[in-house]
């Protein structure tokens, strides 16, 4: 078990740091249209906001968004009304998200975001 750990928390600390050095995830792959990999991100992002205003009786309230990076969701969410929360593991990209949601963003230490594999 404390292998799975030990391997859980350096590829965890690898993924945070490309995330927090790389400039494109703040924000900016929504707006450069001229790069494929940022089109497809736009389109998913667009087609995930389609789904859920397709969704006839959804109920506006508060939202929870996992991971949520620099905010580009959230901010979404709240354009349909949600008061949106924001969870990230990457202090960086809470500062980010900060410019967006204020003070709703909340960074989540690595050691605190682990789930042990095999714990019920």
């Amino acid at each position: 078990m404390e292998t799975v750990l030990s391997e859980y928390s350096d590829q965890q600390q690898r993924v945070r740091s490309f995330f927090d050095t790389a400039e494109s995830w703040k924000g900016r792959m929504y707006s450069d249209k001229e790069d494929r990999f940022n089109r497809a991100m736009i389109r998913r992002k667009d087609y995930a906001f389609d789904m859920l205003k397709r969704v006839n009786d959804l109920t506006i309230g508060r939202s929870l968004d996992i991971g949520c990076g620099c905010g580009i969701y959230s901010k979404g969410l709240e354009r349909m009304g949600f008061e949106t929360y924001g969870v990230d593991v990457s202090p960086e990209m809470i500062e980010e998200c900060r410019k967006i949601l204020s003070i709703r963003c909340i960074w989540l230490p690595p050691e605190r975001s682990c789930c042990p594999a095999g714990n019920s």
